[in-house]
């Protein structure tokens, strides 16, 4: 089952709060708290306490303020699945943050991959919008608050400082909004989603150490290497994406996995499809240049989130040991520091 329509569902979940009280708050006209959702082949899909899926318009959002035509996709049913697990490991409970790593990165990456497109930039710079105002920084610490204890952080943003001088009823406003983001953050995460074979919450916030991951994006570049400093990253052309992989390529992902099994070390393996969503970006970023994916897929180390090798040209038994050499390098390094 291919070629099938994607949209993106859109919701507020201010309900409407954002659009009267952001103008006298922050300065600036902020119509909505964006949540997003992916619907294709009858399934809404979007992130929250993990990945959760439901019949189109039936989840806790109710029915969509926008739906936006994303255009048809032409990967094959099963293909999206595997990839939409391998997205799991990911997009954990424990991992959400309202403003650094949301529901609109999980689509963002998902109609990257489903169309090549994007999301609008309305909603994928609403983060960055808020957070250039007087009072989006004042709120930050509140809102990072919910994130790090993850236990009675909603309560410590609906108790705002009051700092900035701007009078009781400004300081009303604030309280107003400091509660109304802890229930946006609630709203956001929603119920647990429903268990197969009843994944317990603690199963949910666990480590993404050492996964095979298809990057479409640099805010999904930047959050993985953020969590895992030491990942190593396979460039290829959106043209070798569409292809059988070669035999580089699954050595890669067969090395991803043999990690996964044996975790020695704490990395991500990261895919990175130049010409599908912004994959480019992530390339140039990497100083990865078009002529080298010409001659096949290049490879990326990273030692303590800086680029320390750039691997061009390989075979199956020179990417083997490379990756080996890191790993022991990244282990030699945890050792020495400990």
């Amino acid at each position: 089952m291919t070629d099938a329509e994607v949209k993106l569902y859109v919701y507020d979940l201010s309900n409407g709060l954002a659009r009267a009280l952001s103008l006298p708050l922050t300065g600036r006209q902020i119509d909505g708290i964006w949540h997003t959702s992916v619907v294709v082949w009858d399934r809404e899909i979007f992130y929250g306490a993990g990945v959760m899926e439901t019949a189109p318009g039936r989840s806790h959002h109710g029915q969509p303020l926008h739906v936006i035509p994303c255009g048809r996709t032409q990967i094959p049913l099963d293909v999206f699945d595997d990839y939409l697990s391998d997205l799991k490991q990911r997009y954990t409970a424990g991992n959400y943050h309202l403003l650094e790593f949301n529901c609109n990165s999980f689509t963002q990456d998902v109609v990257g991959f489903l169309t090549g497109t994007e999301i609008p930039a309305w909603i994928s710079s609403l983060p960055a919008d808020f957070l250039s105002t007087p009072f989006g920084q004042q709120m930050k610490p509140q809102i990072d608050a919910m994130y790090t204890g993850r236990s009675g952080g909603a309560a410590v943003v609906g108790s705002p400082s009051g700092q900035g001088g701007a009078g009781s009823q400004g300081n009303a406003m604030g309280m107003g909004l400091g509660g109304l983001l802890a229930g946006i953050a609630g709203k956001a995460a929603g119920p647990s989603p429903p268990s197969s074979g009843s994944t317990p919450q603690s199963d949910l916030i666990q480590s993404t150490a050492s996964s095979l991951m298809i990057i479409t994006n640099p805010t999904s570049f930047d959050a993985s290497l953020a969590s895992h400093p030491n990942s190593i990253a396979l460039f290829r052309s959106s043209s070798s994406a569409s292809a059988e992989p070669s035999v580089v390529e699954k050595k890669f992902e067969e090395m991803a996995k043999d990690e996964a099994a044996e975790n020695k070390v704490d990395l991500e393996y990261l895919v990175v499809d130049v010409g599908v969503g912004r994959g480019e970006e992530v390339a140039a970023k990497c100083g990865v240049e078009s002529n080298e994916l010409e001659r096949g897929p290049v490879v990326v180390l990273f030692k303590q989130g800086v680029k320390s090798d750039v691997l061009t040209d390989l075979d199956p038994d020179e990417l083997e040991a490379a990756i080996v050499w890191h790993i022991a390098q990244v282990q030699e390094g945890r050792t020495g520091s400990s």
